[in-house]
């Protein structure tokens, strides 16, 4: 007489089946490493700018004078070829204005600033610096000799 298994028995097979692969998966599972724990970022330090600066002055061949007003305080300083290049300090927030004056035969092209930008070719130059500054007048020679 043959043997017959009912259809618990497969049922019951397969649940032993099922949890032998789930032992076998647990018994060769690793967990991942701990996560280092999150060390909060210190505020980045603000540190509030200094309350002078200092503005250089230089300027080209065919400068007559450079003037610089500063319109906070109604300063005046006037500066002549023999005066340059000249350094000149400045409160934080002050806004200066720069006016040129070429020698006869030159006319002025434009300021460039220290970090190589041109801001203008106007001959005043209006700014309201936050960090030290290099400022540079410009010209051109209208009437080359020769």
């Amino acid at each position: 007489m043959p043997i017959t298994f009912k259809p618990q028995f497969y049922l019951i097979i397969g649940v032993v089946f099922f949890i032998a692969i789930i032992v076998a998966v647990a018994a060769t599972y690793k967990p991942p490493p701990p996560e280092e724990p999150i060390t909060p970022v210190d505020e980045p330090v603000v540190t509030p700018p200094p309350e002078m600066f200092t503005y250089t002055l230089k300027a080209g061949i065919g400068v007559a004078s450079i003037k610089v007003t500063n319109q906070n305080t109604g300063a005046i300083a006037t500066f002549m070829p023999q005066d340059l290049p000249a350094a000149y300090n400045f409160k934080n927030g002050e806004t200066l204005t720069f006016t040129v004056t070429p020698q006869a035969g030159y006319r002025f092209n434009y300021w460039s600033l220290g970090d190589g930008t041109i801001p203008s070719s106007a001959t005043s130059y209006t700014i309201k610096p936050v960090t030290h500054l290099v400022i540079e007048a410009h010209f051109l020679m209208i009437n080359p000799i020769g």
